[in-house]
């Protein structure tokens, strides 16, 4: 699913590749702090196949 950080950094060393980045996933909650991670994880499963297609490979 994601790339090693071995592979990452070979990357950056060899081909000058630059293309990594961070998403933060926030979910606000005020009492139930599992169905807040739930959501977000539910989010997470839903989101990144959309996103990966945008990915460089």
């Amino acid at each position: 699913m994601l790339q090693p950080v071995y592979k990452k950094i070979t990357n950056s060393f060899l081909y000058r590749r630059r293309d990594s980045a961070f998403i933060r996933i926030f979910v606000p909650f005020e009492t139930d702090e599992e169905k807040a991670v739930q959501l977000g994880e539910r989010f997470v499963k839903d989101f990144y196949p959309l996103i990966q297609q945008y990915l460089p490979q």
